[in-house]
């Protein structure tokens, strides 16, 4: 038990801060896609914390399930619609195609190009001690 302590507090002080700067980046983000997508910040975070919570699995009994609910509705549909075959089809074709289409949202490549400069320049160079430099600098 005691480990588990000493493992959390040795990864708090080493890495706790770059945690902390990750999720903040992550907010600042989602907050910035929020407002350009609504054109209005966000009223609260709440959407913000769930957006990556995931429904459960379904057992193989509820999928045979859904999959017969849904076949019970498409049946309908076309009991439904075998008189008015055309009238109710929109201009322009129709099936799968007019289904919403997904938007790329997120930073551009310009930025991720920056993301990466910048983790590069702190991975690499920002630790670096380069008093040797500034010192044979002033020799010659």
């Amino acid at each position: 038990m005691e480990k588990k302590k000493d493992l959390a507090t040795e990864i708090n002080e080493i890495e706790g801060s770059d945690i902390v700067d990750s999720m903040l980046k992550q907010r600042r983000d989602w907050v910035q896609w929020y407002r350009s997508t609504f054109n209005k910040p966000p009223d609260n975070l709440d959407k913000f914390y769930t957006r990556n919570d995931l429904e459960t699995p379904l057992s193989p009994e509820e999928e045979e399930k859904k999959a017969a609910e849904e076949e019970a509705k498409g049946k309908k549909k076309e009991k439904k619609g075998g008189k008015d075959k055309g009238k109710n089809k929109k201009k322009g074709g129709g099936g799968e195609d007019d289904a919403p289409k997904l938007l790329k949202v997120g930073p551009t490549e310009v930025v991720q190009k920056f993301d990466e400069f910048y983790e590069d320049y702190t991975g690499e160079w920002a630790t670096r001690d380069e008093r040797e430099n500034k010192e044979q600098q002033y020799d010659r």
